[in-house]
Order: C-alpha cells, then sequence, then structure tokens
C-alpha cells in the first residue's frame, strides 16, 4: 500500500550505498503479521502471490520478507513487463 511504501521511504536513513532502514521494531511487527497473513490467504485460495513495492525500498522490504519467509519475491514494478496481467491482492 501507499502507506507502507511511505513508512519504508520515511524509515530509510544515510546516503547512497550506506543508506540502512532505521524502522521501529513494533512497525516492523506490524508489515510481518499482515505479510503473513496475506500470504497464507493468497496460498489458502491456490494463488502464487508476488510482494509488488516500488525500486527505491524493494531491497528494504526483500531484506524484511526474506527473513520470515525466504520464498517470497519481491519486485518493483520496474521489474515487471507491460505485458504481464496481475490479479490484485488485498494490499497491506
Amino acid at each position: 500500500s501507499a502507506a507502507w511504501e511511505d513508512a519504508y521511504a520515511d524509515a530509510l536513513a544515510g546516503e547512497g550505498e550506506i543508506r540502512q532502514l532505521a524502522m521501529a521494531p513494533s512497525k516492523l511487527h506490524e508489515f510481518v503479521l499482515a505479510l503473513k497473513q496475506r500470504f497464507e490467504d493468497a496460498a489458502q485460495a491456490g494463488s502464487m502471490p508476488v510482494l509488488v513495492t516500488s525500486a527505491q525500498v524493494r531491497p528494504y522490504v526483500r531484506m524484511v520478507a526474506e527473513r520470515f519467509r525466504a520464498q517470497t519475491v519481491v519486485l518493483s514494478q520496474a521489474e515487471i513487463h507491460p505485458s504481464v496481467k496481475l490479479d490484485t491482492l488485498p494490499m497491506l
């Protein structure tokens, strides 16, 4: 969602290649719980979910997602070919 995109962007500290995610642990926990629930719901419905985010925050979202579910695919919008059909699930 736009709210999570903003939360990640606002939590980036540093410049260039030394940027780090400085999000509060409680906020990260909230994100992980919401993400787990969405992925579980999608799996039960027979879907293969992919998390799509902006290129700016993609590495940081991936870093968080892979800690609890290593097989989670995290893509930026720029990595998806225009001809690919996506089914949108409820946003986090």
